[in-house]
């Protein structure tokens, strides 16, 4: 599922890429509660798109195999942080599996930005921790979802179900690697 972010508080289109291992149905929902909880992190500004439809990928190949749908209509999520903002920093979420490829255990994150200035304190760089205890709570709530949120690998093409979330302590920003 590709999350679009718009509004004014991203420079042109974004998106939160997520993936599930089980069944669709109701994953539009899922997603759009989990979003919802942490919605205060965001600026007022930043609207997420949860679509109801995307692309099947096939884990052994990455490559796209079939149309997903949930049945349900698509929503769209609004933060409501009012503090201002500072483009691309955010929270680090750190998503871990039971599995492992090569000897290591498959993770993966999501950056969840901006996040409004009220959520870290800029001097020190560090998350307020009820943020980081927020966004830690409401990720592990989504993970009980039916819908079996998981990790895939582009690299392994392996695919496996999330069992835990992680808010780092510190904030985290997004870079481009255009030079």
């Amino acid at each position: 599922m590709r999350v679009a972010l718009s509004g004014n508080a991203v420079v042109g289109p974004g998106v939160m890429t997520l993936y599930a291992d089980g069944p669709v149905d109701g994953w539009t929902t899922d997603v759009a509660v989990w979003l919802t909880a942490i919605e205060s992190i965001f600026p007022n500004t930043l609207l997420l798109d949860v679509p109801n439809a995307g692309d099947e990928i096939d884990p052994a190949t990455g490559q796209a195999v079939a149309e997903w749908n949930s049945g349900e209509s698509a929503q769209q999520v609004s933060g409501s942080g009012n503090s201002g903002w500072i483009m691309g920093v955010g929270a680090l979420l750190g998503w871990t599996t039971g599995a492992f490829v090569n000897g290591r255990r498959l993770a993966g994150r999501t950056f969840l930005v901006p996040a409004t200035k009220g959520e870290y304190n800029s001097a020190t760089g560090e998350l307020v921790s009820a943020t980081a205890q927020l966004v830690t709570d409401k990720s592990n709530e989504y993970l009980g979802s039916a819908v079996l949120p998981s990790i895939y690998s582009v690299t392994h093409h392996v695919s496996a179900r999330i069992i835990n979330a992680r808010t780092g302590a510190n904030v985290s920003w997004l870079q481009t690697r255009k030079r």
